[in-house]
């Protein structure tokens, strides 16, 4: 037997902490990634109409779903 089969050798222990230090690593690694930016001021935007932009992003993603439903029934 070597020795990584002896220290992690499919026991409740090892194999619970190896998981635990997995799940952390994910969990934090996507925690101090994933940052969107602030938006910017109305001044900044340089005449971009967020309520439009939403209106349409509504629109669209509305009509896939649509689809999607013909599709399902």
């Amino acid at each position: 037997m070597s020795l990584c089969s002896k220290i992690l050798g499919y026991r409740v222990l090892p194999t619970s902490i190896l998981a635990l230090v997995t799940y952390l690593a994910l969990f934090i690694a996507l925690l101090v990634t994933d940052a969107l930016p602030n938006v910017p001021s109305a001044l900044k935007q340089d005449g971009l109409d967020s309520k439009q932009a939403y209106d349409d992003l509504r629109h669209v993603s509305g009509v896939f779903w649509l689809f999607i439903e013909r599709l399902t029934s």
